[in-house]
């Protein structure tokens, strides 16, 4: 007789419960960090460019026409809506406020990640 482990009948090749939820947790975990880890570095990129702009805008004293433009340029790399950039320049202050949402699709449920964000600079003299 095996001195090893031993099994009532019955038991045999059974799983506890426990180890079947650790797992279904982490693939929920894997899985909700694949579809939401592309959405949080894109947001820190764009905010990455649009803080950058705030500052180079008021640092050089760009027009509202430039800012426009690189604004346009800045929605047009990432895909973002229409009107997701909104600026102020008011005496090289340049305040941009940032805004939009992406849909992520959960399977089961689609979440909305909001993204709202100010950058303000004004040019030191």
């Amino acid at each position: 007789m095996n001195e090893g482990v031993r099994f009532h009948s019955g038991e045999r090749g059974a799983v506890k419960i426990q180890t079947i939820l650790v797992i279904a947790g982490v693939l929920v975990v894997a899985f909700l960090a694949i579809k939401i880890t592309p959405v949080y570095i894109e947001q820190q990129k764009v905010g990455h460019d649009v803080d950058e702009l705030a500052r180079i805008s008021a640092l050089r004293g760009y027009k509202s026409e430039k800012v426009a433009s690189l604004a346009t340029k800045i929605v047009g790399d990432y895909g973002l809506p229409e009107n997701s950039i909104t600026f102020d320049i008011k005496d090289r202050h340049v305040k941009i406020v940032l805004g939009y949402k992406r849909d992520i699709d959960l399977l089961v449920a689609t979440y909305s990640w909001q993204v709202s964000k100010e950058y303000e600079h004004t040019e030191m003299s």
